[in-house]
């Protein structure tokens, strides 16, 4: 499942006007002998939740006076949206459970990571 399915980006969540049941969908497309894959990546927009909680976890790449650095990319409609930093043990951990969680709350099979 390409772009355009996340409810912000940032937030593992599947937007709920173009995907009433995702769950039921991804376990229709099971049983038809499909595995799922969704995009996602390491972004996150300053209107997500995802956004407040690695700002006060210290998540995203920092700029030089340690505040968050800021990105101007494709998918961010507020213009703004903070890097994961990969460097950082703690956020990889933070990513890799929300991976986890998505997975266990729809059913995906697999991910694409992109940016």
């Amino acid at each position: 499942i390409d772009n355009g399915y996340l409810f912000k980006y940032g937030d593992f969540d599947f937007d709920p006007t173009k995907f009433s049941n995702a769950s039921e969908m991804i376990e229709k497309l099971h049983l038809l002998g499909f595995n799922v894959t969704t995009w996602i990546h390491p972004f996150a927009n300053i209107d997500s939740l995802a956004f407040g909680e690695g700002v006060e976890s210290g998540y995203w790449v920092k700029g030089s006076k340690e505040t968050t650095s800021l990105v101007s990319w494709r998918n961010s409609p507020s213009s703004a949206a903070a890097v994961l930093d990969v460097t950082n043990p703690s956020a990889r951990l933070w990513f890799s459970e929300r991976l986890e969680k998505m997975r266990s709350r729809y059913g995906v099979d697999s991910f694409v990571l992109d940016g």
